[in-house]
């Protein structure tokens, strides 16, 4: 004889949590539940928001795994970070004290993305109209800079 639901050990509680913990297995199997792929355009943003918040954080590493292989060892060779970081993204860092520099890069977001095929324009907008430019790449399945550092 089967019993009726409500007197199974556990209930109707119990089978909702199994309900429940299948549909969610089900929606990470089948990709779905509601999550996009972000567009390429949020792809490359995050990339150069990344590489910028890592240099205004004092975080060398992250900002150089932001960076396209060959521009790696470029990066630590052209000075301290905060100077190599302002150096890539085409700003003079000649004259600024570390806690400026420091202040202008925390200050910069992406204000723009152009795309063209595997390379991407980024314009960054910053404290009184400052502006700097990044060109990623599509590389090994990621978004890097590949803008080489500008001569300061």
């Amino acid at each position: 004889m089967v019993r009726p639901r409500s007197s199974r050990p556990g209930g109707w509680k119990a089978a909702r949590v199994v309900a429940v913990a299948a549909g969610a297995g089900a929606c990470l199997v089948a990709g779905a539940c509601g999550y996009a792929q972000p567009s390429t355009t949020d792809q490359v943003r995050a990339s150069a928001a990344t590489f910028v918040s890592s240099c205004a954080r004092g975080l060398p590493e992250a900002a150089v795994d932001v960076l396209t292989e060959p521009l790696r060892a470029t990066f630590v060779n052209v000075g301290p970070a905060r100077r190599a970081c302002a150096r890539f993204l085409g700003i003079d860092p000649r004259g600024m004290s570390d806690a400026q520099l420091d202040g202008l890069l925390r200050a910069l977001s992406v204000r723009s993305v152009r795309l063209e095929g595997d390379v991407a324009q980024v314009t960054l907008a910053g404290a009184a109209g400052r502006r700097a430019r990044l060109e990623l790449g599509w590389t090994g399945g990621e978004w890097l800079v590949q803008s080489p550092p500008r001569a300061a």
